[in-house]
């Protein structure tokens, strides 16, 4: 396959500054369980796909990330 690889760039996570703290617990294992409520398109995915790229770099092992197609109208 021709063509040239392009490196991808490095996440921000300044782009969403909301969910900076919320990753910092979930990565420190201090907190059996952690919570995120925040508005809509508020960068809540971007965290999650954050936080299994850290656990994936640092000890990695089987993930599992599960996403409900439903929206609250749908139920």
């Amino acid at each position: 396959m021709g063509g040239s690889f392009r490196r991808a760039r490095r996440r921000d996570p300044f782009l969403t500054p909301c969910t900076i703290d919320f990753s910092c617990a979930v990565a420190s294992g201090l907190y059996p369980r952690c919570v995120l409520v925040m508005q809509s398109q508020g960068g809540k995915s971007e965290a999650l796909l954050d936080i299994i790229g850290e656990r994936l770099d640092n000890a990695p092992g089987p993930t599992l990330y599960l996403v409900s197609k439903l929206s609250c109208g749908d139920r």
